[in-house]
């Protein structure tokens, strides 16, 4: 493996991987990314009560972007296999890929954008353990297996990703706190170039104000923490994928005030929205039917008379927790 820190490092001479396996695994891996985006785009509020027309929106941009999925398990799998070193897989380049030409939506939001940034990390994570585990997708990954490559792909991510990625990010004004709007600058990018950062690096210095960054520069310590364990617990509980991924995203949004409320809104928003999740949680969550009358109400301030309030952040974690859930063995019949 090329590393030198040998963390990675192994011996996989008797593998028996073939092209044929490494799509049917990219494949996997795409096909758990679309079902975790379509059910959180369904069962998450305010989404769950668009119209259906900006919810064909949202399901289309989820399309495209399990064809980014696939393209991460590919390359996440060639890692292992020595045919590619991590920094060239450019992973970057693929999230950037889904807001060009007729692939992805033109209408895309900021929503979908942070989706692509967090989860084609754990999807290259994916494909490296599974081409470990001689391409078995049956075979459950470990959670903290998932969580230290995807970190070790986004440490070692190139420069030309993380300009890829504030190309896909620029114009948008729930992205990073006002003190980093200099990212988006031309001179920014001549002292990336000029410094060789990368993912890590740039998103390391905003980590403290916004809770993407931190998913990505820290091992993603709210999915992990809190996101996972809300929604493995509730499947576990309910069989029932919708409510697990509807707690899950009540328990995100009770943990931490939703950054990019913060700055589409205003904090006071974002901390009163964090509250509400809190109480609903406190009174059964989404299980309990007081939850559940807890839950219409904030949909219904959340859609905001036609004018949505969407918590960002608090879903892509909702989605990244769940598919961390998936690929560690949750499935349609709860078992793990």
């Amino acid at each position: 493996m090329h590393n030198s820190n040998g963390i990675f490092s192994h011996d996989h001479s008797n593998s028996n991987s073939t092209e044929g396996s490494l799509d049917k695994m990219s494949m996997n891996v795409a096909q758990l990314a679309s079902l975790t985006l379509f059910y959180e785009t369904t069962s998450t509020i305010p989404q769950r009560s668009f119209p259906v027309s900006l919810l064909s929106h949202h399901l289309g941009n989820s399309i495209a972007l399990t064809e980014v999925m696939y393209e991460g398990a590919k390359r996440g799998a060639m890692v292992y296999l020595d045919t590619l070193w991590f920094d060239e897989c450019e992973l970057g380049l693929l999230i950037n890929s889904v807001t060009n030409g007729t692939k992805w939506n033109s209408q895309s939001t900021f929503a979908d954008i942070i989706n692509a940034i967090l989860l084609t990390p754990i999807a290259a994570s994916a494909g490296f353990h599974y081409a470990e585990a001689n391409f078995s997708v049956d075979t459950p990954l470990n959670l903290n297996d998932i969580r230290q490559t995807a970190h070790h792909f986004v440490q070692n991510s190139s420069p030309d990703d993380i300009l890829a990625i504030l190309r896909s990010l620029k114009g948008s004004n729930s992205v990073l706190p006002e003190a980093n709007k200099h990212f988006f600058e031309s001179d920014f990018e001549e002292e990336i170039l000029d410094k060789g950062w990368n993912i890590y690096d740039v998103f390391l210095q905003c980590a403290n104000q916004n809770t993407i960054c931190k998913e990505l520069t820290q091992s993603f310590p709210i999915s992990n923490r809190v996101g996972y364990n809300a929604f493995t617990d509730t499947y576990e509980e309910s069989k029932d994928l919708q409510l697990a991924i509807m707690q899950t995203f009540l328990s995100i949004l009770a943990e931490k005030t939703d950054t990019s409320l913060i700055y589409s809104q205003s904090e006071e928003v974002a901390k009163g929205i964090s509250r509400e999740a809190l109480n609903i949680l406190a009174s059964g969550g989404a299980l309990s039917a007081a939850g559940q009358i807890g839950i219409s109400r904030l949909e219904k301030r959340l859609n905001n008379n036609g004018e949505p309030i969407i918590p960002s952040t608090s879903r892509a974690i909702t989605a990244l927790s769940t598919f961390m859930g998936l690929l560690t063995g949750v499935n349609l019949n709860g078992k793990r």
